[in-house]
């Protein structure tokens, strides 16, 4: 059949269940959406009959579209059907002679890479400019020429970034994160090379001795993975209050508080940000706070909490290294509290996180945590920081390896919480790793948690059973 047989049949359809239900495509909130598919097919096969169709693949398709165009995101729906599917983009191409905007065209993030998607047809700018105006209309938000730009929520949880043409010269442009159901686990991220053993024991105890974490990172690099997956390890019966600006974490804690910000809707009105929303957990008496990303005021009373009774706390923040966030936490704390010096700032930096985890996304899509680093304190005018894990070689062929250092603030807290820690059957490094007399990885043995034995295990002294005696782990 003929795409333009198809686009007036579709056309046709629309103008009928537009007649029928008494509203526009804008209106979509109204619309009886369990009974909507059956409307559909009964039009459907009408106006198919009209034109002469009867194959009933042809018509399944044009009544799925229909709905998809009703109640879904239209042409762009198998793409939110995908799982393999990360992130869609409607990117706009520019504008012809005649000043008409040419379609734009749809691309998708597949398994760490965008890729065209040529299969999914966008009829015209103008049907895009519709798409997003329904987005906007059912998340009560405003896309246009006195609202430019857009930030939404789908009824999924996906998030949506739209911009209009003023802003936007070639045309439409609209993102749409998914969010996704299943959340990897820490276990998953070890599986899939995000981390070695040691750090994944590492980090697991940490979490359980109430450490204060930042999860690091640049945009689309895994900080809210992370975060989701850390705190699976906070204690089942603890009290958990989680604060977003758009609702990911998916906690599996007995007794879990969400708080959602609100930004303001099309009049201005009913903004209640995420530092309103710390300031009111502190009333709520939790054994921790999660903060899906500090990123303007709410930073201060983050770093407050940590101090104040809330440790355990975690949140993520936007930095593509270790100590571009810290200058990040400064800046954001030197905006909100004006009167504060530096020296008083990096003092408070110092006191309250315990542990920065820098996540990374390489080229070939590859997400894992690059480095992991020990906060210890203030000396000297500057924060007091030492790595303990770090990232060796390329991104398709190296390995993570740990530094050997031992921190004595973070040490102390494990060991006072008496936090689990299983040394059987882990590594001192992941990858293609061999001890000094090159023998396997697999045999390396990791140092228990124990106060007359470091920390963390360290590659430079531990061997396998075959060449290390147990005297040179300095244990009885």
């Amino acid at each position: 059949m003929a795409d333009e047989t198809v686009l007036r049949i579709k056309e046709r359809i629309r103008q009928e269940m537009r007649d029928l239900l008494g509203v526009t495509m804008a209106d979509g909130g109204s619309i009886d959406r369990q009974a909507l598919p059956a409307q559909i097919d009964g039009v459907a096969h009408e106006v198919c009959a009209d034109f002469g169709i009867s194959d009933e693949n042809w018509i399944g398709y044009i009544i799925k579209s229909t709905i998809d165009d009703f109640i879904g995101l239209g042409p762009l729906q198998p793409l939110q059907d995908d799982p393999k599917v990360a992130e869609i983009f409607i990117d706009p191409v520019g504008v012809e002679p005649n000043g008409t905007f040419i379609t734009p065209v749809a691309r998708a993030e597949v398994d760490g890479q965008i890729v065209d998607c040529p299969g999914i047809d966008l009829v015209s700018h103008d049907e895009v400019g519709r798409l997003i105006g329904r987005i906007a209309e059912e998340a009560n938000r405003r896309c246009d020429d006195s609202f430019p730009e857009m930030d939404a929520t789908l009824a999924d949880g996906s998030r949506v970034h739209a911009a209009h043409p003023k802003v936007s010269p070639n045309g439409w442009s609209l993102n749409i994160r998914k969010f996704s159901k299943d959340k990897l686990t820490a276990e998953d991220l070890l599986e899939r090379g995000a981390m070695s053993e040691p750090m994944y024991m590492f980090l697991k105890s940490a979490v359980q001795a109430r450490a204060n974490f930042i999860i690091s990172g640049g945009t689309g690099s895994g900080k809210t993975t992370m975060l989701n997956a850390l705190s699976a390890f906070i204690g089942y019966n603890e009290r958990v209050v989680t604060i977003e600006d758009t609702r990911e974490l998916q906690l599996k804690q007995r007794i879990v508080i969400p708080r959602v910000a609100c930004p303001p809707n099309s009049e201005g009105k009913g903004e209640f940000t995420m530092h309103e929303l710390l300031v009111g957990a502190l009333r709520e008496r939790p054994d921790r706070i999660v903060v899906g990303e500090c990123r303007d005021d709410e930073t201060y009373e983050m770093l407050q909490a940590m101090q104040t009774g809330h440790d355990g706390s975690l949140t993520t923040i936007h930095a593509n290294d270790c100590a571009g966030a810290f200058t990040r936490i400064e800046n954001m704390i030197l905006k909100s509290q004006g009167n504060m010096t530096m020296e008083a700032i990096r003092r408070q930096i110092g006191a309250a996180i315990d542990v920065v985890v820098q996540v990374k996304r390489w080229r070939g899509g590859y997400r894992r945590i690059e480095s992991i680093t020990a906060v210890e304190g203030f000396s000297d005018g500057n924060v007091t920081r030492n790595e303990l894990f770090h990232w060796e070689g390329s991104p398709e062929n190296g390995r993570h390896v740990a530094t050997g250092y031992q921190p004595a603030r973070l040490k102390e807290k494990i060991l006072d919480a008496d936090a689990e820690y299983d040394p059987v059957g882990s590594k001192a490094v992941s990858g293609n790793g061999t001890c000094r007399h090159h023998h396997d990885a697999e045999r390396f043995l990791p140092i228990a948690f124990h106060r007359r034995r470091p920390l963390l295990p360290v590659l430079r002294i531990i061997g396998c059973r075959r060449c290390t005696p147990h005297e040179e782990f300095d244990c009885p």
